[in-house]
């Protein structure tokens, strides 16, 4: 099975080709700049480097969010596109949990954040160091393969340093549903469960990490801004992980915004 994988939720972009549960290349971009512009460029190019064709693949997975409302409406009608044009289906993966699974080895909770405003996050929380066991199957690299059935050796594929043979044998698993919240209330929560350290992962600690920080202290492990970054890589083995999810009612398929845009608010307001 060959997973194109992309996620535009937040100021970084991801795009990702896996086969049969293995990395086939990635593009990873931190630099801010407009999404609709550069994401169909770049899946253009990851799969000509790797020697496939749109025609190449069986599965489309986007994060859905939550995240940037452009960023995410970008993503997702992309992934929308793409699924109903070559008839693929599609999987809505978790931004939240593509961020927390850059982490996915560490021994304990993991707390991905994304500023939601007004004292606000986008947050989930996360234990590491589950047993991914739908990796095991993958003990060697597999080679992309073609829709006639012939192996696939692109520039990206034949680079041992570019590719990593596997995505890793760990899961970022849920312990309790993405949601916005204030910043503060899921400190508590956090606080509730916690028997040992917290890793605090995402875009967000850039404005909330000093909060974090100040109320859990030494309990409180802060991942650098690289780290916070969703990665290809991330998404790719997280799609593999959930691809029995995939669903072929792509009209229906909709982004995971957790709350209304700040325009939908002033309407309704206005609306009384």
């Amino acid at each position: 099975m060959n997973i194109l994988v992309l996620d535009t939720s937040t100021w970084a972009l991801a795009v990702a080709v896996s086969c049969q549960g293995t990395l086939a290349g990635e593009i990873n971009s931190y630099i801010s700049k407009n999404h609709a512009v550069r994401l169909m460029p770049a899946i253009d190019y990851l799969l000509a480097s790797i020697d496939l064709t749109p025609r190449d693949l069986d599965l489309i997975a986007v994060g859905s969010g939550p995240g940037s409302y452009t960023g995410v409406r970008i993503g997702v009608t992309v992934a929308k596109t793409l699924a109903w044009t070559l008839k693929l289906p599609l999987l809505g993966l978790s931004s939240l949990q593509a961020i927390a699974q850059n982490q996915a080895q560490f021994d304990g909770l993991i707390v991905p954040l994304c500023d939601a405003r007004r004292g606000q996050v986008y947050a989930g929380v996360y234990r590491g160091r589950v047993s991914a066991v739908s990796t095991s199957n993958t003990n060697q690299e597999v080679p992309p393969v073609k829709s006639d059935g012939s192996p696939a050796y692109g520039r990206l594929q034949r680079n041992s340093k570019a590719i990593p043979p596997q995505h890793g044998s760990w899961l970022a698993e849920p312990v309790a549903q993405d949601r916005i919240q204030p910043l503060e209330q899921l400190l508590d929560e956090v606080e509730r469960q916690l028997k040992g350290t917290a890793l605090f992962i995402g875009p967000g600690l850039a404005v909330h990490g000093e909060t974090v920080r100040e109320r859990l202290g030494n309990r409180a492990i802060l991942a650098d801004e690289v780290t916070s970054c969703i990665t290809g890589r991330a998404l790719a083995a997280l799609a593999w992980h959930y691809r029995a999810n995939m669903t072929r009612d792509i009209h229906s398929f909709a982004p995971r915004y957790l709350q209304l845009a700040e325009a939908e608010k002033k309407w309704l307001e206005k609306q009384g």
